[in-house]
C-alpha cells in the first residue's frame, strides 16, 4: 500500500534510507510499442494474445491499454505525493519512460535497466565512502 516506504524504515531504525523510483514520470501515450520480432514459437503465441487483449497499436488504444495507462498515472501521483512528505536520504531513479506496466513480456529488459542503474549507484557510493575520512 506504500510505494515509498521511507517513514516507515525510519520508524523502524533506518539511519540512512534509500528509495528507488520506477515510475517514468514522462508523457507517453497509451498505446504500447510492438515488440521486437521473436523467432519461437511461444513468444509468437504471446505475442498474439497481448495483440488480443491490449489492441493493435494502429489506431486508437485499446480500453484495456487506457485503463493500465491511467492506473499509471494514479501510482505515479501516490510516489511523488509520498516523496513531498517524506523524502529519503537518497533517491535513485530507473528511466523506465519507454517501457509500460503491462509489457510483462519485457521483464528481462526491464530488471536489467535497474541492475544497470544499481550497479552505477553501487560504484558511486563506495567512492563516496572511500573519500570520507575515518
Amino acid at each position: 500500500m506504500d510505494p515509498v516506504p521511507v517513514e516507515l524504515a525510519r520508524r523502524l531504525g533506518a539511519d540512512f534510507t534509500i528509495a528507488v523510483n520506477v515510475m517514468s514520470w514522462k508523457a507517453r501515450g497509451a498505446e504500447r510499442e510492438e515488440p521486437e520480432e521473436e523467432e519461437n514459437f511461444g513468444d509468437k503465441v504471446k505475442k498474439a494474445i497481448l495483440k488480443l487483449i491490449i489492441g493493435e497499436e494502429k489506431g486508437p488504444p485499446h480500453i484495456l491499454s487506457t485503463f493500465l495507462y491511467v492506473v499509471d498515472i494514479m501510482q505515479e501521483e501516490i510516489v511523488r505525493s509520498k516523496l513531498k512528505i517524506t523524502s529519503p536520504d537518497m533517491l535513485i531513479h530507473v528511466d523506465t519512460s519507454d517501457f509500460s506496466s503491462n509489457e510483462y513480456y519485457r521483464a528481462r529488459q526491464i530488471v536489467e535497466r535497474g541492475r544497470e542503474v544499481g550497479s552505477k549507484v553501487v560504484d558511486y557510493l563506495r567512492y563516496l565512502i572511500k573519500t570520507f575520512p575515518e
